[in-house]
C-alpha cells in the first residue's frame, strides 16, 4: 500500500515496547464501554487499529553512542549515524501511515522539540538527530534560568563551566559562553532512547557520558 500523508485521529490506546497501537480514522467508532484493543503477539484483537514500530536505532536496546552535543553531520564516518542510511523513516510506514510532524519532550528541560519531516512525506532519522542537536544549542534566556530552582541552577552552572573548559582545551583559547539547553543536561548529554508516548508525542532520555 501507498504511503499516505494523512495522519491518523483518535487516541492512543496504550504503548508497549515502543509500539503505539491508535484508532483509525477508517475504524469503527469505540464506545467507552467497548474494552482496548489487547496485543497477542504480533497481532491485534480488535480490528481498525495500526501498529508503529519506531526505527531499532532509537530504540532503548539500540545502545545508540551518540552524545548531543556534537553535530550529527560531522560525526566520523565510522559513527553509527553515519553508517546509516539517514533517509530512513523514523517510523516505517504501513497500513497507509507515515508521520510527518512530532514534539519531543524531554524530563530535564521546559522545552518542546519539534520535528517536521524534511521531505514533506515522513520523518527520516536525519530530521530527528539535527532537531534534537539543533534544540540543545539555543542560548536560554536569564528569565528561563530564574524559573529553575537553585539546585538546578546550580548544576547547569557547572554544565557550563566544564563546557567552557572543554572549548579552552581544544581551542586554546578561554573565551564566555552563554548558558545553552544543553547546559540544563547537568552533563547528561549521551542519547538514550526515545519512548512514543503517542502518534505524535515521544519523549528522549539522556544519561550521562
Amino acid at each position: 500500500m501507498t504511503p499516505s500523508n494523512t495522519t491518523l485521529g483518535g487516541d492512543v490506546r496504550f504503548s508497549l515496547d515502543n509500539i503505539i497501537i491508535a484508532q483509525s480514522q477508517q475504524g469503527s467508532a469505540v464506545s467507552s464501554s467497548t474494552p482496548l484493543p489487547t496485543l497477542i503477539g504480533s497481532s491485534l484483537s480488535t480490528s481498525g487499529d495500526v501498529i508503529l514500530n519506531l526505527h531499532p536505532l532509537f530504540k532503548p536496546t539500540a545502545h545508540l553512542q551518540w552524545d548531543i552535543s556534537l553535530d550529527p553531520t560531522r560525526l566520523p564516518r565510522s559513527h553509527i549515524l553515519q553508517r546509516h542510511s539517514q533517509d530512513e523513516a523514523i517510523v516505517p510506514p504501513s497500513n497507509g501511515v507515515s508521520v510527518t510532524n512530532l514534539n519531543l519532550s524531554c524530563p530535564l528541560i521546559p522545552w518542546k522539540i519539534p520535528v517536521q519531516a524534511e521531505n514533506e512525506s515522513y520523518i527520516q532519522v536525519q530530521d530527528i538527530t539535527k532537531a534534537i542537536y539543533n534544540c540543545f544549542q539555543k542560548k536560554v534566556k536569564q528569565v528561563e534560568i530564574e524559573k529553575e530552582t537553585e539546585q538546578r541552577v546550580v548544576l547547569i552552572n557547572r554544565a557550563l563551566s566544564r563546557r567552557q573548559e572543554e572549548l579552552a582545551q581544544s581551542f586554546g583559547v578561554f573565551e564566555h559562553e552563554d548558558v545553552r539547553r544543553i547546559d540544563f543536561l547537568a552533563g547528561q548529554t549521551m542519547f538514550e532512547c526515545l519512548i512514543a508516548k503517542s502518534l505524535h508525542i515521544w519523549e528522549l532520555h539522556v544519561r550521562f557520558c
